[in-house]
């Protein structure tokens, strides 16, 4: 009886054990959600240039260089920017889209361990150019001199 409790307290620390590794596995893995990629600006536009951006502290350490892709998925997205070494500061990028429709924009790095990490995808919504909500806004007229 005692060899048969012994055998199961000790399946249950290896069961234990594994999920334990499991999960720090997961929690060392990047979200796999739009909450890390931003795009600034409100509209989007055709043509318009528009900055990418991860912040340091959602990345760090698990990536040592990356860059920003477009496309529907990881394994088929095509790169926007340069491959750049990640230091202590944020991943940026500069992004001038060329076509209108939904853009799903990821940050695609490279793991200490060759490991590919992304994060993202933030999807955006580009508007063609001709579009009223890309006019550029109409500046304050100038301010009159009272006589």
């Amino acid at each position: 009886m005692n060899n048969c409790a012994v055998s199961r307290w000790g399946l249950g620390v290896v069961t234990g054990a594994v999920l334990s590794l499991g999960v720090v596995a997961v929690a060392g893995a990047i979200p796999g959600d739009d909450s890390f990629v931003t795009v600034s600006g409100n509209v989007q536009c055709v043509g318009g240039s528009y900055d990418l951006s991860v912040l340091d502290s959602d990345i760090q350490p698990a990536i040592t260089s990356y860059y920003f892709a477009d496309g529907p998925d990881p394994d088929n997205a095509v790169a926007i920017s340069s491959s750049e070494v990640l230091g202590p500061v944020n991943a940026t990028a500069s992004w001038t889209p060329t076509t209108s429709g939904t853009h799903s924009l990821w940050l695609i790095g490279q793991g200490r361990y060759d490991e590919q990490v992304t994060v993202g995808p933030a999807v955006v919504n580009v508007l063609n150019a001709s579009d009223p909500a890309c006019a550029a806004p109409t500046p304050p007229p100038p301010a009159g001199s009272w006589g």
